[in-house]
């Protein structure tokens, strides 16, 4: 199965080698916390959080060190492309063209057009776009929306994008959360995205925003998961494994408040890490610094602090079939321990 760029081994080397010399190459920016949609297991519906974040600053911050930085990641908190957050998301792809960063994000599809579709079709963006049904009845289900046409037709001009056999890597992912609703049609959605060059990305239902009410409605067995995942490594001759995310371990999170921050157990820059309520330690504002280099300093310091205790968690860690979108948290905490383990002893 062909990788999907963001999340690719040559990225991850990439981002990791910068790292070893303790500079950060991703940018994860979240928006605001608008959104169009209620899906039926938003993992936090109704999030009504402004973005804080000075886009101005910000780019004269990406502009001091333009050659550092590999990716931007738009990832967490509302829909990318909702008409509030949609200003915001073109100034950072067009700063993405110009300075020749590639940039990914999750989208529920609803809002791409033809300024977007350029942006992926240009090699600038790489959309990871939710796909939980081909069923127009279980998508208006799904989505809360009656206007499911319209995320269909997205997904299917995204598939028409992505459809290039030549391509060594996948330019398009699919999010795809199996359920007790769409449990039947996992193995023809996967099929599908192999045949257009897609990547498809299966990770866990959380336990969390709307699926708490529908969690026991919803929720897949482990014997059920498990075999799915044999189900799919058949599919595609290989075990089914999701990819490390490589700004989780090499990126600098900015929250919609402007904070740099980092989960506070692991010292991860990613706040939805252990799937469940993010529990975040705010390092420094993004409005405020001179350059990223502060931030840099800033997370390495504070992963320092917790290294030990994150050893410790790391054996906690319950093995799930899929993992999160961050990639299996149990192959994502040891390679990370690993690492820092390698450094702190170099230093």
């Amino acid at each position: 199965m062909k990788e999907f760029y963001p999340w690719s081994k040559t990225a991850y080397e990439e981002a990791i080698a910068k790292y070893k010399e303790g500079r950060l190459s991703i940018l994860d920016v979240q928006l605001s916390g608008k959104c169009n949609y209620n899906c039926t297991y938003c993992d936090s519906p109704n999030r009504d959080l402004p973005c804080k974040i000075d886009f101005d600053h910000l780019e004269i911050l990406i502009r001091k060190e333009p050659p550092l930085y590999q990716w931007m990641f738009i990832c967490g908190l509302g829909e990318p492309l909702w008409a509030e957050n949609k200003p915001a998301l073109l100034k950072l792809l067009a700063l993405c063209r110009e300075l020749k960063i590639k940039c990914s994000f999750f989208t529920n599809g609803s809002h791409i057009d033809e300024q977007i579709l350029d942006y992926v079709h240009t090699g600038i963006l790489y959309p990871i776009i939710k796909i939980d049904t081909f069923s127009h009845e279980l998508s208006k289900e799904i989505y809360n929306t009656p206007e499911s046409h319209k995320t269909l037709k997205a997904m299917y001009d995204l598939f028409d994008i992505a459809n290039d056999s030549k391509s060594e890597f996948c330019h398009v992912a699919a999010s795809i959360v199996p359920t007790r609703k769409n449990f039947n049609e996992m193995t023809s959605i996967v099929h599908k995205c192999l045949e257009n060059n897609v990547f498809p990305l299966l990770g866990q239902l959380e336990y969390a925003g709307n699926a708490i009410g529908n969690y026991d409605s919803l929720l897949l067995s482990r014997e059920e998961l498990l075999r799915l995942k044999s189900d799919i490594s058949n599919a595609i001759g290989e075990e089914y494994k999701v990819p490390i995310c490589p700004s989780v371990i090499a990126g600098i999170h900015i929250a919609n408040d402007g904070w740099v921050s980092v989960d506070r157990r692991s010292g991860l820059s990613c706040s939805w890490f252990w799937l469940e309520t993010p529990q975040t330690v705010k390092l420094c504002d993004v409005n405020a610094i001179g350059t990223f280099s502060e931030a840099d300093r800033a997370i390495i310091e504070y992963r320092k602090k917790v290294i030990r205790q994150m050893i410790e968690l790391t054996k906690q860690i319950e093995i799930h079939p899929f993992g999160g979108c961050g990639g299996n948290v149990r192959d994502l905490a040891e390679e990370y321990v690993k690492l820092q383990i390698s450094l702190m002893n170099e230093g």
